[in-house]
């Protein structure tokens, strides 16, 4: 690979030719939703993204709060029931005539049968990974139908349980919980099936964002920065992560947008499915950007950062917000010249050492959909 190339410039990414096409992705999660139960007895609209206690209270079939009294228990028929999530959608006629078209789901929750056009995709057993299923040949115009049918998290643990010739323990929570056996032969949140400080909602859903995406060459699926101090410039590691279904070169960029300008760099690379990275090197001065500060300590300047990748017939990009700063953990000696009584430690940010105390982070709301609002988040975070 060459050096990259580095200039200031009034300018984001170079922009594609008339000729280069883009990705093209369409969100379902704003669509129409149907959740109903194994039986057809409850029938009732949902929300993605989101889940079936969520959804059935909305409805009014949850008369109450989920919280109020013994409603964990009371409730808990919900968790014994399997579910379905169904919608209808179309597409734009342009995705069919991509080379690669993939349906994803960044999180289900857990073990369900995912289902387009009566045609079994796939089967899900983690809440935690993105799903992503190639329907280039199934795909419609309008009028694509989609299921998920998701078995009940307490069956479903039971059964891989029995399914293993030994015992994972432990087998159950406290009696006193009030929850359910064998939530660690299941990739989901543990608490769901009750904690020492909540109770017990084993939820299925479609608790994360659902999408459609259609590609001919590359999608840019995420990217990290790493960033580090020199003499007069920070150091700025970039290494975007894409979707490829075959062997490709092309054109690495980046674009850091700063207040009335852009530091741009491009380099030439070759992607491959076993090879789906490419990194770049390239430099800020020191004086273009102001350091970021722990709260209390200062402020919290972030830069946004555009990085694409481009090849002769098609360029995709994505955007992230990066800080400048330095971090050490300093470790001394408890006692002098006694390394064997331990070692205090702190942690030093842009030269000052800092002043943290620990904390235990437990999920945001016992119902994964809710826990990942991001005002929730924001207002948790913020008042740590």
């Amino acid at each position: 690979m060459g050096t990259p190339t580095m200039i200031v410039v009034c300018l984001y990414l170079a922009a594609a030719s008339a000729t280069v096409s883009r990705p093209l992705s369409v969100s379902l999660s704003l669509g129409s939703w149907t959740l109903e139960n194994s039986n057809t007895s409850i029938r009732v609209g949902a929300t993605v993204p989101g889940g079936i206690y969520t959804d059935l209270r909305t409805a009014g079939v949850l008369s109450e709060d989920i919280f109020y009294r013994f409603n964990d228990i009371n409730y808990r028929w919900v968790a014994r029931d399997n579910w379905t999530y169904s919608t209808f959608f179309d597409v734009d006629p342009k995705m069919l005539t991509k080379d690669n078209v993939y349906l994803e789901f960044e999180g289900l929750d857990t073990v369900a049968r995912v289902l387009l056009n009566s045609h079994l995709l796939g089967e899900t057993r983690d809440m935690f990974v993105l799903y992503r299923f190639d329907v280039k040949k199934i795909l419609k115009n309008s009028n694509n139908s989609l299921e998920v049918q998701f078995t009940s998290a307490i069956w479903a643990a039971q059964q891989f349980s029995t399914e293993t010739p030994y015992l994972v323990p432990p087998a159950c929570v406290p009696q006193e919980f009030h929850g359910e056996c064998h939530a660690n032969y299941i990739r989901k949140m543990q608490a769901s099936f009750a904690w020492d400080w909540g109770p017990a909602f084993p939820s299925v859903g479609i608790w994360k964002n659902v999408t459609v995406r259609a590609y001919n060459v590359a999608f840019a699926r995420h990217v990290t920065v790493e960033t580090a101090p020199g003499d007069s410039f920070w150091n700025v590691t970039v290494t975007l992560y894409l979707d490829v279904a075959t062997n490709v070169t092309g054109t690495l960029m980046t674009a850091l947008v700063l207040n009335d300008k852009s530091i741009t760099s491009h380099l030439p690379v070759s992607i491959s499915p076993l090879q789906n990275n490419a990194t770049l090197v390239f430099y800020v001065p020191k004086d273009l950007v102001k350091v970021w500060w722990p709260n209390g300590y200062g402020s919290q300047p972030l830069y946004q950062l555009n990085v694409g990748f481009q090849t002769q017939s098609e360029t995709t990009q994505t955007s992230v917000k990066i800080g400048f700063r330095t971090i050490k953990l300093i470790q001394e000696e408890a006692v002098p010249n006694k390394p064997k009584k331990g070692l205090t430690f702190y942690f030093e940010v842009n030269g000052v050492p800092i002043f943290a105390k620990g904390s235990n982070y437990i999920p945001a709301h016992i119902l994964p959909e809710l826990g990942a609002e991001p005002e929730r988040l924001r207002r948790i975070l913020t008042g740590a």
